[in-house]
C-alpha cells in the first residue's frame, strides 16, 4: 500500500491503525436444512432493543447503527464485562474434537501455562504444532484417546464416565442439545451428524 501511494504522487508517507472491535451477543443461532437456512443474532445493545422490556431496566442507551465502533458509557454497556474477560489473558484448559483451523484459534487464545486436551479431529485436519510455540507459552499439550484407554486402562473410563454423570446429576455440566428425536426418527439423527447440520447433542428419546 506504501508503494502504491508513492507511485500515484498522492504522498510519500502512511499510517495504520487498528480498528478495535469486540462484540457479546446475548444469543447467536444458525440453521440449515433441506427446505431452508437463516441466522439470528440478538445483543443488548442492539438499536432495535430500544423498546425492549429488559431485566434491570432499558435506559434507552443503544448505539445507532454505524456508530458503535468506540462508544463510551453509558451507551456502551459492556466496558466492564469487557475489561474483565482481557484481564482474564486466555483460557486455562482447552478441549478441542475438532482440530483444523479451530485448534489454532484456541492454541492462540491459551494464556501461559494453559493445557490443551486433543481428542479428535472432526474437521478432518490434523493440526501441525510448533514446538517453539509450545516453548514460549509454557502449553501442555494431551492427547486422549478413549478407545486406547479402553483397552489398557478401562478403569480410568469407569471412573471418568462416573464422575461425569454424577457432575450432570448436580447441575454442574449442561451440555448443549440440538435436536430431540423420537427413536423412529433416528435415521434423521445420524443424517444430522453425518452432515454436519448438528451444533449440539443430538438426543434419542426411546
Amino acid at each position: 500500500a506504501e508503494n502504491y501511494l508513492k507511485l500515484t504522487g498522492i504522498g510519500d508517507t502512511v499510517f495504520f491503525g487498528p480498528e478495535a472491535e469486540f462484540f457479546i451477543f446475548n444469543s447467536a443461532r444458525f440453521h440449515t436444512s433441506h427446505q431452508e437456512g437463516y441466522y439470528h443474532i440478538d445483543s443488548r445493545e442492539g438499536k432495535w432493543r430500544s423498546g425492549a422490556e429488559e431485566d434491570g431496566a432499558n435506559l434507552a442507551h443503544k448505539p445507532r447503527y454505524k456508530e458503535g465502533y468506540f462508544p463510551v458509557p453509558p451507551t456502551d454497556s459492556m466496558q466492564d464485562i469487557r475489561t474483565e474477560m482481557k484481564a482474564l489473558g486466555g483460557a486455562d484448559v482447552v478441549y478441542d474434537p475438532v482440530g483444523g483451523d479451530q485448534f489454532e484459534a484456541a492454541f492462540r487464545a491459551c494464556r501461559p501455562e494453559a493445557r490443551i486436551l486433543t481428542i479428535g479431529f472432526a474437521s478432518g485436519s490434523v493440526p501441525q504444532i510448533k514446538a517453539n510455540h509450545l516453548l514460549v507459552k509454557n502449553l501442555t499439550v494431551m492427547g486422549l484417546y478413549w478407545g486406547g484407554y479402553l483397552g489398557f486402562r478401562p478403569e480410568v473410563l469407569t471412573r471418568s464416565l462416573a464422575t461425569l454423570f454424577d457432575w450432570h446429576a448436580a447441575g454442574r455440566l449442561r451440555p448443549h442439545v440440538s435436536h430431540v428425536l423420537p427413536l423412529e426418527r433416528a435415521a434423521e439423527g445420524l443424517d444430522l451428524l453425518r452432515r454436519r447440520a448438528a451444533t449440539g447433542k443430538v438426543v434419542i428419546r426411546i
